[in-house]
């Protein structure tokens, strides 16, 4: 029957292994490493609630066993329920203080329940930052056997300093600590990407390619990866790709992002301006389209609507963070003291025209064409992994003899019924 158990275990049929360990603890009731067997195959079966249960028993027969007490609270963390996490982990660190891999659980419960806003300074993610320092020192006094044992957990703990280098955008302090993780956890695709995601913010964009993550797949790698574009003077890349994200998912960051690159680095107001309009008609509660917004007037001398925009800018962050926004206050005095200056009463309208009237100019990528089926005049373009339809009249008379698979073409998208479509199709050189 054990055999059968440890078999079924080995093949990872958590299920099978937990019916014949049952069997067996029922033949041998006061076997505590049967009770542990059964409750090891709940938690890796995710029945996480039968799981506590059983190390509940076993926390009432052996009260001062710190493992019993990890057990229960590994339940609850498993299952994102952190305050329940946290309290059995306390109870297995007052049984063992010394023991690793809980402290570093109950850093990562502790940041995890701290949430999202402001919490920098919330006492959760104050103590989480001390544990995790805690267990820097505890492994640099390690034997190589015990390190050799708890390297994977230690690769995680330095994963976690460095993002919270990354959350106080102190960069080098996050690099090494991302570094130290891949020595520990080669390959990791999460360590390489918040790796080059350091380096990049760190100014190193070429060295943040050699970090990013063999697998491209995920959407976050991807938009990284238009981000070390922009920042390397290959804007038209980092343009095709961010398209190709709102192909995927419309997200008022990724328009945020490609009005970004227009005004930053191809300077053009006019596609900047439309861009973040898109985002904030997709959130219009969010501070940082308003203000970036604010930066494009004032880049064109609509100076009011400069102002209108900081000021809802700072409202909104004031509203639903309860914060101040530093940034955006400081814009705001600069440039009510450029109105006083110039004595500016009115924006001009025709400047305001320009600058929404260029629609033509926005979501213009770059692809080739990858299908044409010229007896129906139709075909579709690749684009940074993505089909986009075109019909033949889309494209100006003169070049409609020259379209063929493989050659490059420039176009807008657009949206239609059936999805999205390209249109104002021209060739490239």
């Amino acid at each position: 029957m054990l055999d059968k158990a440890t078999e079924l275990e080995k093949q990872l049929d958590w299920d099978g292994a937990l019916i014949e360990y049952q069997k067996a603890a029922k033949l041998s009731p006061t076997d505590l490493k049967l009770l542990d067997k059964i409750g090891w195959c709940q938690s890796r079966a995710c029945l996480y609630d039968d799981a506590i249960d059983t190390y509940k028993q076993l926390a009432i027969i052996e009260p001062q066993k710190a493992q019993w007490h990890y057990a229960i609270g590994y339940q609850y963390y498993m299952q994102e329920k952190w305050l329940d996490a946290i309290d059995w982990f306390r109870q297995a660190l007052k049984l063992y203080p010394r023991y690793f891999k809980v402290k570093y659980r109950l850093a990562y419960a502790l940041i995890r329940q701290s949430g999202a806003l402001f919490r920098l300074t919330k006492p959760e993610f104050l103590e989480a930052s001390k544990l995790l320092d805690e267990c820097t020192r505890q492994w640099d006094a390690m034997s190589p056997v015990e390190k050799e044992k708890n390297k994977p957990t230690f690769a995680d703990i330095y994963f976690q300093k460095g993002k919270i280098y990354t959350e106080k955008s102190e960069w080098p302090q996050a690099i090494e600590c991302f570094k130290t993780a891949l020595v520990l956890k080669p390959k990791s695709p999460d360590f390489q990407y918040q790796l080059a995601k350091a380096l990049n913010a760190d100014g190193q964009a070429a060295e943040a390619f050699k970090h990013l993550p063999t697998d491209n797949g995920k959407y976050y790698v991807r938009e990284l990866i238009a981000d070390i574009y922009a920042c390397t003077g290959k804007e038209d890349n980092a343009l095709n790709i961010l398209h190709g994200e709102l192909l995927r998912r419309k997200r008022d960051y990724i328009y945020r992002n490609i009005a970004e690159i227009y005004f930053e680095k191809k300077k053009d107001p006019s596609a900047a301006y439309n861009n973040i309009q898109k985002a904030i008609s997709i959130k219009p509660q969010n501070h940082i389209n308003h203000f970036f917004l604010a930066k494009i007037y004032d880049s064109v001398g609509l100076l009011l609507g400069a102002q209108k925009e900081a000021d809802t800018a700072i409202e909104l962050k004031k509203k639903i963070f309860a914060a101040e926004y530093h940034e955006a206050q400081e814009f705001l005095n600069l440039l009510m003291k450029k109105i006083s200056d110039l004595n500016h009463q009115k924006d001009d309208e025709e400047i305001l025209q320009r600058l929404v009237g260029i629609n033509e100019n926005v979501s213009v990528v770059t692809g080739f064409v990858k299908a044409y089926k010229i007896e129906k005049g139709y075909g579709f373009i690749e684009m940074s992994g993505e089909s986009v339809f075109f019909h033949i009249t889309d494209i100006a008379r003169k070049d409609q003899f020259s379209i063929r698979p493989g050659v490059k073409v420039m176009f807008r998208i657009e949206q239609a019924t059936k999805g999205p479509i390209a249109k104002s199709i021209s060739l490239t050189e």
